[in-house]
């Protein structure tokens, strides 16, 4: 294998990855909602760059719930900017964020819930959600909270 020059911010893994994908055989990839689109920069084949969101946005609008009835949650401070994004998407929905502290990996405790959904159609919006373990926390959190349903959500 070649050595890759990097600018320094590249990940090495990604373009790792990359050219093991290729060397297999592929000749073109079908990505959904990558983490960051910069990883599409890395294949020396083409990349096809699909997005959940409109699937999202579809099924939430055949569920003909009031835009009254929605709030959107973000399950953590760094996810505020995607949520806001999301929520513009429903009509301007109001946001909820969820405070929490992670003690490992896949390890998180709620601290609090800043925003009200009481009686609310909770959809929360997340960029990664691998064994969704920070969802199954807050469902009960939300609970508490007497939100009306959580529809659960990947970027």
């Amino acid at each position: 294998m070649a050595m890759v020059a990097t600018q320094g911010r590249e990940s090495i893994a990604a373009k790792l990855v990359a050219n093991l994908i290729t060397e297999a055989g592929a000749n073109r990839v079908l990505a959904c909602d990558l983490h960051s689109g910069q990883s599409m920069g890395y294949f020396d084949i083409p990349v096809d760059h699909v997005y959940g969101q409109p699937v999202i946005l579809d099924y939430l609008a055949s569920k003909t719930i009031c835009s009254d009835d929605l709030v959107v949650v973000s399950p953590d401070v760094g996810g505020v900017a995607r949520a806001r994004a999301f929520a513009k998407k429903l009509s301007d929905a109001p946001l909820a964020i969820v405070d929490k502290r992670r003690h490992g990996h896949n390890v998180a405790e709620v601290m609090n819930l800043i925003g009200d959904v009481k009686g609310k159609v909770a959809v929360m919006v997340d960029d990664m959600i691998d064994t969704a373990g920070v969802l199954e926390l807050y469902v009960p959190y939300l609970n508490a909270g007497s939100y009306n349903h959580v529809e659960g959500t990947e970027k």
